[in-house]
């Protein structure tokens, strides 16, 4: 198999191999061709998860009980959240947008698909930096956490032997892939913290609900220090050519995400997801 692989192979994976496979999976009834077909799939996922952040996302759950639904959280949420995941893939396989900005309520699993796509961005560029905020430490260092659990996983590590964990941070939130270099592979950070000297945005600057709850987004003047934070302390550090994602409940029409989709409502090169709660039955997407 080839080192790399052009859009083309990647789209003929995705589009017509691994459905393929799955299928006859689901068919197949002789024990030692399920076998030999689960092999072949574990192995066209793990070489296709480090081009298409979808299939990066079927693969690390490739061992979860499907049947559980507190595990297999792709396999749960790909219709629910299939826009987002595919906007996210879309903006890094197809350079499609510059800036993704997804709306939808809390405890919905925005975050947790920000997390996979952290981890899967810092396999790909270890020797780049990202930056990801939110309002608080105690959110960073919950996406510090769950972006250390998956580098450290068997999976990660076959999709990306290139990339292997050289050193962390917990205190300070930072994590090095590859090289233990002056600015790590990515740095976590709450909104108001001081990241001069710290971290740079080389491909993402990630940010997720940078307000705090309702009692902020009824403040005008602390919606207006936080737009002013993001855009002097925060956008200020991304290198040329990096790109943005904002994922957050839009609460008010002052909060940063607002002001962005409003701002770049015209602009092909920016994604506004708005995510709906309810299916037009009034049932549960979720």
């Amino acid at each position: 198999m080839a080192n790399t692989l052009s859009i083309g192979e990647i789209e003929q994976y995705v589009n017509e191999i691994i459905p393929r496979i799955e299928k006859e999976l689901g068919e197949v009834e002789d024990k030692r061709r399920m076998v030999e077909l689960y092999n072949l799939y574990e192995d066209v996922l793990c070489l296709v998860a480090k081009y298409d952040f979808r299939v990066f996302n079927k693969y690390l759950e490739l061992d979860d009980d499907m049947s559980n639904p507190q595990r297999g959280f792709y396999y749960h949420r790909k219709e629910s959240l299939g826009e987002l995941f595919d906007a996210l893939n879309d903006m890094e396989l197809y350079d499609k947008y510059d800036m993704v900005l997804i709306s939808t309520a809390p405890r919905l699993g925005k975050s947790t698909t920000g997390i996979r796509f952290l981890a899967w961005i810092i396999g790909k560029y270890p020797e780049n930096t990202q930056l990801a905020t939110s309002y608080s430490d105690a959110i960073t260092q919950s996406f510090y956490n769950g972006v250390m659990e998956i580098v450290q996983g068997d999976r990660f590590q076959k999709v990306f032997p290139e990339s292997p964990l050289v050193n962390q941070n917990a205190k300070r939130e930072e994590i090095w892939l590859k090289v233990q270099k002056r600015y790590p592979s990515i740095v976590f950070a709450s909104v108001g913290a001081s990241v001069t000297g710290r971290a740079e945005a080389g491909n993402y600057l990630y940010c997720d609900d940078l307000v705090s709850g309702i009692e902020e987004a009824l403040s005008r003047p602390r919606l207006d220090k936080l737009w002013e934070l993001y855009t002097t302390n925060l956008r200020q550090r991304k290198k040329k050519g990096a790109k943005e994602i904002h994922i957050a409940t839009m609460w008010s029409v002052h909060d940063p995400i607002s002001r962005l989709a409003r701002e770049h409502a015209d602009n092909p090169r920016v994604k506004i997801i708005k995510l709906p709660v309810y299916d037009e039955n009034g049932e549960s997407k979720f």
